[in-house]
């Protein structure tokens, strides 16, 4: 098999790992501390994570790459093995919690270099879709399976956390033995002009910014939802796992327009659809509760999410060379978790002064407030040019 089929299987299994993070252990907080506890765990990791941003992506462009990919997993394979011993342990499960959250950050910072460096050039946008639907279907039907399985016996816990576990590892050891990934090229030893200080392009850093607004709601998502649906409508578990099926499938929708030609050619109509898209279906449910409105949302959600990311993660791919790919990605993600961060305390505010009955009303706050800044800036010379 190629490095890029051996990368998807390692991808594949460590996102059904990951599954138990998005999914199930956001509900297990829910259910055992409440949402307060499971905010205030994500906004202290979002904010170590900010401080990180400096180095991080300069450890992704001078370290092999696979290597590092695989030391990540091995890392959070043994948080889960440490977590299936004690599943019980609630300081320990938010300890993971908050640990899953810094290997979530590296992770897809690994992945995306990665994929810069081994794809072909004009390619990037197909294999992005493949890894959004690989990734989305392993991680949200995991989870969501986890979780369904939680709502029916919690005391499967372990057994579920010792399995992911295994996962990691074995994804790990796909990666050390079948991907080598040496040193990026072209990054010379006292090179004065460092990743580390050289600019992108205005325009492509607006993208990626506004373009994964989708994203920061959808992990908001992640604390949302177990909140709304588990703890303030009182649906069962069932209703939250099937959320994660249904924005699995917008999310495949989303991976097979992946290698369309309009994902290049159009990308700012595309961000800007995504936006309006996912502002339209945080309205719907914000009137309208019902746990078939909250499946017909999910699959807009994923439509939006994977379109978005897809978009400009392939338009960085294409203007950014594989030398300061990870410091590109290193940066728009130590920027969006810095607008996490703001927006998560915004909404802890929000949901205190006005209930969580506001919480999908904020997150189409959110939507508006990033279409009218990508549509403003559109027309504004600096954007016009690049």
């Amino acid at each position: 098999m190629s490095r890029l089929t051996y990368f998807i299987l390692a991808n594949f299994l460590s996102s059904v790992s990951m599954g138990v993070f998005l999914i199930a252990l956001p509900w297990l907080i829910v259910k055992t501390l409440g949402g307060s506890a499971l905010i205030a765990v994500s906004a202290v990791a979002m904010l170590v994570l900010f401080l990180l941003r400096q180095r991080s992506g300069a450890l992704v462009d001078s370290t092999p790459r696979g290597r590092l990919f695989a030391t990540a997993m091995i890392g959070m394979a043994v948080l889960l093995a440490v977590l299936a011993v004690a599943p019980t342990n609630t300081a320990l499960m938010l300890a993971i919690f908050f640990c899953g959250q810094i290997y979530l950050f590296f992770y897809y910072v690994i992945r995306s270099a990665i994929t810069r460096e081994i794809v072909s050039e004009g390619q990037f946008g197909r294999y992005n879709g493949i890894l959004e639907i690989e990734g989305q279907i392993s991680t949200f039907f995991a989870g969501g399976a986890a979780a369904f399985f939680f709502a029916q016996d919690p005391a499967s816990l372990s057994s579920v956390l010792w399995a992911s576990a295994g996962g990691m590892l074995i994804a790990a050891l796909v990666v050390l033995c079948k991907l080598p990934t040496k040193v990026p090229e072209d990054i010379a030893e006292g090179d004065p002009e460092t990743a580390a200080v050289q600019s992108f392009p205005l325009s492509l850093m607006l993208l990626a910014f506004c373009g994964s607004v989708p994203f920061i709601c959808v992990m908001l998502l992640n604390v949302i939802k177990p909140i709304v649906i588990i703890d303030l409508l009182r649906y069962p578990g069932e209703v939250l796992a099937l959320t994660s099926v249904f924005y699995t499938i917008g999310a495949i929708a989303a991976g097979l327009l992946g290698g369309r030609s309009w994902i290049e050619t159009g990308k700012r109509q595309v961000v800007s659809l995504t936006l309006l898209g996912f502002l339209i279906f945080c309205l719907v449910p914000s009137a309208l509760p019902t746990p078939a409105v909250l499946y017909l949302s999910s699959v807009i959600w994923g439509v939006s999410n994977g379109l978005s990311r897809i978009t400009w993660q392939t338009a960085a791919m294409n203007e950014v060379g594989n030398r300061r790919i990870g410091n590109f990605f290193a940066t728009v993600s130590a920027g969006v978790g810095l607008m996490r961060i703001g927006l998560l305390f915004g909404y802890w505010a929000v949901s205190a002064l006005w209930g969580y009955e506001t919480s999908f009303g904020y997150l189409a706050l959110i939507c508006t407030i990033g279409l009218a800044v990508f549509a403003i800036a559109r027309f504004r010379p600096q954007f016009r040019r690049q």
